[in-house]
């Protein structure tokens, strides 16, 4: 067998294996200028009372000041 042949041999079984694959999904289309990419749900925020109603306490961890990093309002990732 010579090299050419199995050039193709190799074309042939590579192009048979990419036409049997499912198609892939279509692209996301891209987001408009100005406009917010979609968030994950794991960026959602929770509405829990600040350090200011909590008497300047953390809702974490109340031995210290609140300092505001929104911490508290995520799943933490």
């Amino acid at each position: 067998m010579s090299a050419a042949d199995v050039r193709a041999a190799v074309d042939g079984a590579i192009r048979r294996h990419l036409e049997a694959r499912s198609p892939s999904p279509p692209p996301v289309p891209g987001t408009p200028p100005g406009a917010a990419p979609p968030e994950h749900p794991s960026h959602a925020r929770f509405t829990v009372p600040d350090g200011a109603a909590a008497g300047g306490r953390c809702v974490i961890e109340p031995r210290v000041a609140c300092v505001h990093s929104g911490h508290c309002q995520a799943q933490g990732y």
